[in-house]
């Protein structure tokens, strides 16, 4: 937005069709950067908008925190809802953001890995030149 104090200041959606139709919404508040799509992306404009000021049908994800406690109960309530208040028609369907990370690092962890392969490689190599640096300097000695 390039606003010096965004706080209070009303902005509008552009979600409509005119002028009338977008919805209006206040900033009550600003939170730093962070990655949702991975290190290598730039971090992307997002906004967080309390659910209560608008109609469900406008969204396409939702993230939900829930408690690792009677996840099978709370994904059972959450399927219920969505039912009766959000799209009975769109079925409800879930993913775990940790395993969306997971796929986002994916290919991170691959280099990692590789990395470790080629540097204990590179140890090895190195070992076996001290072995034989050794091994040389006894020989001439004897």
């Amino acid at each position: 937005l390039n606003l010096k104090d965004p706080i209070n200041t009303v902005i509008t959606s552009g979600w409509g069709n005119d002028e009338k139709e977008n919805l209006r919404f206040k900033v009550v508040g600003v939170v730093q950067d962070f990655h949702i799509t991975g290190l290598q992306n730039k971090v992307p404009p997002m906004v967080f908008i309390n659910m209560k000021t608008l109609k469900w049908n406008n969204f396409q994800h939702m993230y939900v925190k829930v408690s690792p406690n009677n996840l099978s109960e709370t994904l059972t309530k959450l399927n219920a809802y969505w039912a009766k208040n959000v799209n009975p028609d769109y079925p409800f369907d879930y993913e775990f953001v940790n395993k969306g990370f997971a796929k986002t690092y994916q290919e991170q962890v691959k280099q990692k890995d590789l990395f470790f392969i080629l540097n204990l490689v590179v140890i090895i190599i190195a070992v076996f030149g001290l072995f034989a640096l050794a091994s040389f300097s006894m020989e001439r000695r004897l």
